[in-house]
């Protein structure tokens, strides 16, 4: 599917246009976001901090992301092709990384440490589960010859569309929690009685906004995830059984804005915090 991509002149120029632009607006987010965070922290400790550089990894992995993406939908590279596929997992691992560190706070105020702990070790499931099967898609379609037989493409999409449930999972659970905390503070507020959950009006501002922006961002990149998985079914279904080449590419479309979204919400909650210290 992805050769008959790049090989129609039209929409192969589409999804270029869409992912040299995705690339090159990554790139700067990431330049200026480091720029920010080197600027206003009081040491290099606070800015290598655990979240800053997460999501600074993020942001990285992305624009390498989209620009070996608009590099093989241009030129139709296998270099570029095969480089695109450790960054997507990167971001994912990244990405649900970041969720966890800048939510647990939040977690904290409704779940027990017993449910925090083994979440924590469901994040560091989640995360391999991202890493190594998109490793191993990479290998076995890029890098062998079984990678060509039908054999070859169900085995590795398997194994790759079980590491983007997993992260879709966990990111619906993730987008349940930050929901779940919002209403009971509008529930405390509707009932005139003071915040059981936090001590302070700052703090209570605080975790709202972590609630709405990393909901958002949940919300994006499980759509993203959500076509990805759509578009192994039309891959494997084919060109000609299906004749939906044009859906496929816009579907490529809209997961790469969703992606970029997701990264978006992340980046204006850090740049809110950092601004407001």
């Amino acid at each position: 599917m992805e050769a008959s991509l790049v090989a129609d002149a039209q929409l192969s120029s589409l999804v270029y246009t869409s992912d040299g632009i995705l690339a090159i607006a990554s790139i700067c987010f990431f330049i200026s976001f480091t720029i920010l965070v080197l600027a206003k922290s009081p040491s290099y400790q606070d800015a290598l901090s655990r979240p800053n550089v997460v999501l600074l990894l993020a942001i990285l992995s992305l624009s390498l992301r989209e620009t070996f993406r608009a590099w093989y939908y241009r030129n139709g590279s296998r270099i570029a092709n095969v480089l695109s596929g450790p960054c997507t997992a990167v971001f994912q691992a990244s990405f649900l990384w970041f969720h966890w560190l800048k939510g647990y706070q939040v977690f904290a105020c409704f779940l027990s440490p017993f449910v925090l702990h083994r979440l924590k070790a469901i994040v560091i499931f989640s995360s391999l589960a991202a890493i190594v099967p998109q490793l191993i898609f990479t290998i076995i379609n890029s890098c062998t010859p079984f990678g060509g037989t039908a054999v070859g493409f169900t085995t590795s999409a398997t194994f790759l569309f079980f590491g983007m449930t997993c992260a879709i999972g966990l990111s619906v659970y993730f987008a349940s929690c930050y929901i779940e905390h919002l209403q009971t503070v509008i529930d405390l507020k509707e009932q005139e009685h003071p915040s059981q959950v936090l001590n302070t009006k700052e703090l209570e501002d605080k975790f709202r906004a972590i609630c709405r922006y990393c909901l958002c961002s949940s919300v994006c990149v499980v759509m993203a995830l959500g076509l990805f998985c759509a578009r192994l079914v039309v891959i494997y279904l084919g060109p000609d059984a299906c004749n939906c080449l044009e859906t496929y590419a816009h579907m490529t479309i809209v997961a790469d804005v969703g992606l970029f979204l997701g990264v978006v919400s992340l980046v204006i909650l850090k740049v809110k915090q950092i601004l407001g210290r």
